[in-house]
């Protein structure tokens, strides 16, 4: 069963909310990845800090937020991660 995903723009250009139709970690808790070497022991973390541009990665309930590089463009980035975030299903 492919679950649906949701990509929303923030304020900040260089910040995408990606939210899925099921639950990542428990209601109310957050985890936060400000480097890949942080990633290392979270799967989909890890997954996410493998696409190019990547720098930042924020797990809240049902969503991924994904910070990128400023110079990165999210057109190379968004199906990179909904494709990651697919294969974590």
């Amino acid at each position: 069963m492919t679950h649906k995903i949701n990509v929303t723009p923030t304020r900040s250009e260089n910040l995408v909310t990606f939210s899925l139709d099921r639950e990542l970690i428990p209601p109310g808790t957050g985890l936060s990845f400000s480097s890949a070497a942080l990633a290392e022991g979270h799967p989909l973390a890890h997954a996410l800090f493998q696409i190019r541009g990547v720098q930042s990665v924020w797990l809240l309930g049902h969503d991924v937020q994904v910070g990128k590089d400023p110079k990165a463009r999210w057109s190379s980035i968004i199906a990179q991660v909904i494709e990651t975030l697919r294969a974590s299903e």
